[in-house]
């Protein structure tokens, strides 16, 4: 009876639990990132993606956006993974190199005057990266939450 007592407190504790997870549960908003990124025009404009896992999804929303408009240039970063080390903490600088080698022969191209990061579950690392490494030639326009999915618009700064 009392064993009985318990496990009907434990089921109801866990069924409120889980309820409220699923009330406040969001998914990351690919929809409305794509549609964003769609929405300015794609002239002298590069979206680059750290980690090439969210390029297949924004590929997804833009082939089902019902107006197509002409879609920018975009380029990944890959995805290294080092077994010993999952999160990316000590990620050696010839690794470092390898990551950040699309992005540097698309900045040194001179073709973009502004480049979008999309930044969904990648490594701390590998923002920090990207972020210092864009600095120096393009100052930070925005910075838009779409739910743990971030598109930071850069652009270029002017020549002094």
């Amino acid at each position: 009876m009392l064993f009985d007592g318990l496990g009907m407190i434990l089921l109801t504790a866990t069924a409120i639990s889980l309820a409220g997870f699923l009330w406040h549960f969001q998914k990351e908003n690919w929809r409305g990132a794509t549609a964003r990124i769609l929405a300015i025009p794609p002239e002298q404009r590069l979206v680059v993606f750290v980690t090439n896992a969210g390029q297949v999804l924004f590929d997804y929303y833009a082939a089902k956006s019902p107006d197509t408009p002409a879609r920018p240039q975009e380029t990944a970063l890959p995805e290294p993974y080092n077994y010993r080390d999952p999160v990316l903490r000590g990620l050696p600088s010839f690794r470092k190199f390898q990551v950040m080698q699309t992005l540097q022969q698309a900045v040194e191209s001179a073709n973009f005057t502004e480049i979008d990061v999309v930044i969904s579950h990648s490594p701390l690392v590998l923002d920090e990266l990207v972020r210092n490494y864009l600095l120096p030639k393009y100052a930070q326009v925005s910075d838009e939450d779409f739910y743990q999915l971030n598109v930071v618009r850069w652009k270029l700064r002017a020549s002094p």
